[in-house]
């Protein structure tokens, strides 16, 4: 429901048509990247979901040109990426006190102003191969 065109779109060519131009891609890689964000920050124990969103932006990702322009352009992207910086050197264990220095310590105020310590926690949370697969997708 998020992603079809209206069905006045019907007539057209279909919806690669409709979502091949600049304006409806980025909606869709901005829907894409929020959700891989919402579920690596809140859904710290789903593994299934986490395995399959960070599979969904490496995908994204290795599309090159337009769309990995189109995605790093992307504010929750580049947030995810400004996530992944703060806590690369933190363990699952860490404390609310350690994720609020890792944020102040990361150099990246701006990209980060917006993190929340839940948001830390969850990420840091994520398995391992979930947060390098992650990382190559932001690389």
């Amino acid at each position: 429901a998020y992603v079809l065109p209206p069905p006045s779109h019907d007539h057209t060519g279909g919806i690669l048509d409709v979502w091949s131009g600049p304006g409806p891609s980025e909606t869709a890689l901005r829907f894409c990247s929020a959700l891989v964000l919402h579920y690596a920050t809140r859904w710290p124990h789903e593994g299934s979901v986490q395995s399959e969103s960070a599979d969904l932006l490496g995908s994204l990702a290795r599309r090159g040109g337009s769309t990995r322009t189109a995605l790093s352009r992307a504010p929750e992207f580049r947030r995810l990426a400004a996530l992944h910086a703060a806590t690369a050197g933190m363990r699952h264990g860490s404390s609310p006190s350690e994720a609020e220095a890792a944020v102040n310590a990361s150099g990246m105020a701006g990209a980060a102003a917006g993190i929340t310590p839940d948001e830390i926690r969850g990420y840091v949370r994520l398995p391992y191969d979930d947060r390098a697969r992650m990382l190559t997708a932001i690389l």
